[in-house]
């Protein structure tokens, strides 16, 4: 089936971007299409391409102004949005912090929008699962 497909694709780029000396040329073409598994409709296809993005990000300055130019970031904060599971939300905010990370004005690109809000009521969500 085409998610069986995509599920099994985006585990594979998963695994090949935590390869330590994949450059960052062979990954360019790879983040447009992670971006797009965002939105795909199988919860696990998404969790491999936040983790890919996460792990992308995390490899510096290159590769964290490479995952923004792939437009990742409102799609991920949509995702952050729609009521993630606890694993999925905290890869999420584990990507978007590497996204942050570097100067001023990328922490603003990235905190800007919908983040901050979208973090605010997963807390309050996740809060009030304690409290009761």
């Amino acid at each position: 089936s085409k998610t069986s497909l995509l599920r099994s694709a985006s585990l594979a780029v998963r695994k090949l971007v935590a390869l330590p000396a994949l450059p960052l040329a062979a990954a360019l073409p790879l983040l447009p299409r992670l971006a797009a598994l965002l939105t795909a409709r199988d919860p696990c296809t998404q969790e491999h391409a936040v983790w890919a993005l996460g792990t992308l990000s995390s490899g510096g300055e290159d590769w964290r102004q490479a995952c923004l130019e792939a437009a990742c970031l409102p799609t991920l904060v949509a995702l952050l949005g729609s009521h993630p599971t606890s694993m999925m939300a905290s890869s999420i905010l584990t990507t978007l912090l590497n996204l942050a990370n570097g100067d001023s004005l990328r922490l603003l690109e990235v905190l800007g929008g919908s983040t901050m809000q979208c973090t605010a009521r997963l807390l309050l969500r996740r809060g009030s699962k304690h409290h009761k």
